[in-house]
């Protein structure tokens, strides 16, 4: 149990920060929050990466191979990971602000501007340790600065700033080349570009001029009149002053004997009032992108407008005069999104998709504009998710019957739904293999409260604040019932439904403290039950067959309620209470039908109860459990001590904190654990139900953007007008950000007192970290925490190993760790053992060093030939390692799949070899049970991993991963054999008969 691991976070809005294209054009990298998610467009999934960042990350960029992401964020931390492994492998600390950071097109070089300075670092590698050598540094802008962008040759950077300057630096320390400053925009330069051909710079400013300004050799065209490149001599680099510099000649080899000149200036066409947010240049096309604050996204070709080959030299007041100079620039593409704010955009390397952001919708969307057509569209929920469901199975696809049925076995091509309700009202269903939101439910007018699968997987039931209970049909992806109680002003708190999916009940705050009773099938009310004098806060039947109509539920009112539905003696009777000292927030019943139930309540407390004799069998005490942290409105730290007789704060923070307590609790599917969280705090809790012990605290976060993370904070930055990071913005007039501060300044003016949450939420309350709820899956190999931040998903790692779920981003190579350490044990006695063709001992040092790549080069290196006899030769402790290698081979989507005869070769010799080691004689009469209670012992021996995670349920578990793999590949390829059966039949009969052609022919000409 203590190997779950971190998988994924689903429901995360985009919150800004910069969003980037592979440079393979398969991946969209994001922030969300302090962490990094990355979207396979190809694969269609989604994977955030563990690791996490002090802070919010601002700016992402990627080296050209590939292979390293580095990440600053708002505390001025820069981080170095590894892309293909997710592992941080460097970390240090900026002495300012960092607004943009650049790889250069060698992956030699990084740039990056910090404050209002420029510096430029070698690129880190293995032998500096991952660390940066700062190369050089400018401070010359007066502003932050917006964008850097490399030359071709990586010997030149130009940058853009809010000091509305375009300035042309150098990497190296050149005799004959100075500084350069372009002075002809009058707004912020919100990006600045090399073309091409390195003879040009463009820029755009935030109210839509865009210039292009060209170098020329003076022996071509001396006719020029104004040089738009100002020199600033190098002993006036740190005071900032400029000269005019008409007619100065640079000595450098590129642009020697030449000057800078304006070639065009153009005018982008604005709705509205609106501002230029965000601006890429493709370099290979040509193509200008820019999006501006009212949603809208154009695509400019520079190629036109250099075909007209028009020259203005003038700059008027665009203002004042619609009707001059500066013409509008004639778009490509037009398209709108929304009304909102687009804060990111960028074109990957084909120029075909086009990559968009916006903080205000947290939506990401992968548009290709050719064919108007949605590559991803992911959109967040917004002000968090409040509660959340697993299916109880998958969902097949039928495309013969053009629909989807549901399945009851394993799994095999089938989604592992996963419902989430948020305060916006949105019901949206997840693909948890995949991280993607497949469909999204907008029928709910207020927050949604609980929701809950149908015992047949095929519906979802959700409660709502807005006075109603809806049932979804996920198959057909529509609400099909919709229950209402008879009187007003009720609010419906929590749902749930029988085991046979039939009754559904719901229970109320507001007016009414009530239980409503539903018929599924009809939508009439049964019945009303009535005794709770507060919220209801929880509902849930009990799983006992032989008390299907068993109903709890748990009240603020400081009890729980025990009805049996079906056996009532009259109506508006009250069922069994069962009294608790203080509030009841949560309840579950264990799982294994024993008649066993949990809560827990307002004093911190888990109880256990029996529920047929009324009797407390146990409880938990979880104050000391908790650590619940500080937040902003909190003047000093919530475990602080006041001396009563001076009435000063003893500077203590181990006492207690009393305000503490678990709001949410559930059972594994076996029964022997139970998940507790808490509202106030980013630490869950897993107890074991038997002892009633602590077993292990799992951190969802560790950001300190995030309050009540960390029981002590800095009061210098807990102001309530200007925080650590909103004081610089202040101090920078021209920041492009005022669009966003301006929608900040109207949320603060639109807050309603005493509103945590939602659209009227005080913005002291804006980055409090809040868990809702969690829940476990049905074979409890994953569980999730609802938060206002998303949905933090774990997976449990079988192998031991780290490894994360199926939704890794690459080619799980993270789940690979060493088996042996010896000396023996490197690569060159692997590359030694291969060139004398001694396969066995190659691969058997191949999979005790148990790395991805080099278990791969020796795999492929064998001949198929002598696979045999090299398994032969494996000791059974290295075939764990060996099957989990071919189960990432053959995992749908992986690009090792087009070796899949060779992973079966391999395959069928490990099993003619070691199967009797693998499967001794009771696995053996555990795979030959009868058809019936096959799916049942797969459950069973799964279970078997929570109790000391024996190697026999690692080696059922692969295989059962295994034939999933090989039923997945073989669904495909037999789909793409039946709607390709007649060409291929065309093309062996075409070659048969030219072969017989072919020999009558030659026969002929012989004789």
């Amino acid at each position: 149990m203590n190997s779950y691991q971190f998988s994924n976070i689903l429901g995360a809005p985009y919150n800004g920060g910069e969003i980037i294209f592979s440079n393979d054009d398969n991946c969209l990298i994001s922030s969300i929050g302090s962490r990094i998610n990355i979207y396979n467009l190809i694969l269609h999934r989604s994977q955030t990466l563990s690791i996490e960042c002090n802070n919010k990350i601002r700016n992402i960029c990627m080296s050209p191979d590939d292979s390293i992401i580095i990440c600053a964020d708002m505390d001025n931390f820069i981080n170095i990971i590894n892309y293909s492994k997710g592992i941080l492998l460097h970390k240090f600390r900026c002495p300012g602000e960092i607004t943009c950071i650049k790889y250069s097109h060698n992956g030699k070089y990084i740039a990056a501007s910090i404050d209002r300075g420029l510096y430029i670092w070698e690129s880190p590698d293995m032998k500096r340790g991952w660390q940066v050598i700062l190369k050089r540094q400018y401070i010359v802008h007066s502003g932050y600065i917006n964008s850097i962008d490399w030359s071709k040759d990586d010997l030149y950077i130009v940058t853009s700033s809010n000091d509305m300057t375009v300035r042309l630096f150098s990497r190296e320390n050149m005799k004959d080349f100075d500084t350069l400053a372009f002075v002809d925009h009058r707004y912020p330069v919100i990006s600045a570009y090399f073309t091409k051909s390195m003879d040009s710079i463009i820029s755009m400013s935030t109210e839509g001029v865009f210039i292009k300004w060209k170098f020329l050799d003076s022996k071509k065209n001396e006719k020029i009149k104004e040089n738009s490149g100002k020199l600033i001599l190098p002993r006036q680099l740190y005071n900032k002053k400029m000269i005019n510099s008409k007619n100065l000649k640079l000595n450098l080899s590129k642009f020697s004997k030449g000057k800078w000149i304006q070639e065009y200036k153009y005018y982008v066409y604005q709705t509205n009032n609106s501002k230029i947010s965000s601006c890429k240049f493709h370099i290979e096309l040509n193509l200008l992108v820019t999006a501006t604050t009212n949603g809208i996204f154009s695509i400019y070709d520079i190629n036109d407008i250099e075909n007209m080959n028009i020259k203005l030299n003038e700059y008027k007041d665009i203002d004042k005069d619609k009707n001059n100079d500066i013409k509008k620039l004639n778009n490509l593409y037009t398209f709108c999104i929304s009304n909102s704010i687009i804060d990111s955009v960028t074109l990957n390397k084909r120029g075909d998709w086009l990559a968009i952001g916006s903080k205000e919708n947290g939506q990401i969307i992968v548009w290709e504009w050719q064919s108007e057509s949605y590559i991803l569209k992911q959109q967040g929920h917004h002000f968090g998710i409040n509660c959340v469901a697993f299916g109880p199975a998958g969902i097949i696809n039928d495309k013969s019957q053009k629909r989807e049925i549901y399945n009851n076995s394993f799994g095999f091509q089938s989604k592992n739904i996963i419902a989430t309700g948020g305060i916006d009202g949105k019901l949206k269903l997840w693909d948890s293999n995949t991280g993607y939101n497949f469909q999204t439910f907008i029928e709910h007018t207020a927050s949604i409260t609980g929701i809950i699968f149908t015992p047949q997987g095929n519906a979802i039931i959700s409660s709502s604040l807005d006075g109603s209970v809806r049932a979804f049909d996920i198959i057909r992806y529509r609400n099909f019932r919709t229950f209402i109680s008879n009187k007003k002003g009720i609010q419906f708190s929590c749902v749930s439904i029988d085991k046979l999916g039939e009754i559904v009940v719901a229970g109320c705050q507001g007016s009414e403290y009530s239980i409503y009773i539903w018929n599924l099938r009809n939508g009439k009310i049964l019945d009303i039950l009535s005794g709770h004098t507060s919220t209801i806060v929880n509902i849930a039947f009990s799983p006992s067959l032989s008390s299907p109509g068993i109903l709890a539920s748990a009240s603020w009112d400081g009890t729980t309620h025990i009805w049996d539905i079906y056996g009532r003696l009259g109506k508006s009777s009250v069922g069994e209470s069962l009294i608790h000292t203080t509030n009841v927030l949560s309840l579950a019943f264990d799982p294994r039908g024993n008649n066993k139930m949990a809560t827990s309540t307002l004093s911190g407390n888990i109880t256990f109860w029996d529920i047929d004799k009324g009797l407390v069998e146990g409880s938990i005490e979880g104050l000391r459990d908790i650590h619940s942290g500080r937040r902003k409105i909190h003047k000093s730290c919530i475990n602080h001590k006041i001396d009563n007789e001076r009435g000063n704060l003893l500077l203590k923070n181990f006492d207690i904190n009393k305000n503490q307590y678990f709001n949410s609790i559930c059972y594994t599917s076996n029964g022997r654990y139970l998940l507790a969280s808490s509202r106030n705090s980013p630490r869950v809790c897993l107890y074991d139900v038997t002892t009633y012990s602590l077993i292990n605290c799992i951190e969802l976060t560790s950001s300190k953007y995030l309050y009540g993370i960390s029981v002590e904070l800095n009061s210098k930055y807990n102001n309530d007008y200007i925080t650590k990071f909103d004081y610089k913005k202040i101090n920078d007039i021209n920041s492009i950000n005022q669009h966003n501060l301006t929608l900040k300044r109207i949320r603060q003016h639109n807050e309603l007192p005493g509103t945590n949450l939602g659209e009227g939420a005080v913005s002291k309350l804006e980055n409090d970290f809040i868990v809702f709820s969690i829940c476990f899956s049905y074979d409890s190999k994953q569980w999730a925490a609802a938060t206002n931040i998303g949905l933090f998903l774990f997976t449990l790692d079988i192998f031991g190993t780290g490894y994360s779920g199926i939704t890794n981003h690459l080619n799980f190579s993270d789940s690979f760790k060493r088996q042996i350490l010896t000396k023996q044990v490197n690569i060159e006695n692997i590359n030694l053992a291969l060139l004398n063709k001694e396969y066995s001992k190659a691969m058997i040092l191949s999979l005790a060093l148990n790395d991805f790549s080099i278990i791969f080069n020796t795999y492929k290196q064998i001949p198929i030939s002598d696979i045999y006899f090299v398994i032969k030769f494996i000791a059974p402790f290295l075939l764990l390692p060996l099957l989990n290698f071919l189960r990432i081979c053959t995992t749908p989507g992986n690009i090792n799949i087009i070796y899949i005869e060779l992973h079966l070769i391999w395959l069928k010799s490990i099993i003619k070899n070691h199967g009797i080691t693998l499967f001794n004689k009771q696995d053996q009469e555990y795979y030959y049970y009868k058809k019936d209670n096959f799916i049942e012992n797969i459950q069973i021996k799964q279970n078997n991993i929570f109790l000391g995670n024996p190697e026999l349920s690692d080696i059922n578990t692969i295989f059962l991963m295994l034939l999933r793999n090989i039923s997945q590949i073989f669904s495909l390829v037999k789909q793409v054999y039946d709607s390709n059966c007649v060409i291929m039949k065309y093309f062996t009969i075409r070659k048969r008969y030219t072969n017989f052609n072919l020999k009558i022919n030659k026969f002929i000409l012989n004789n």
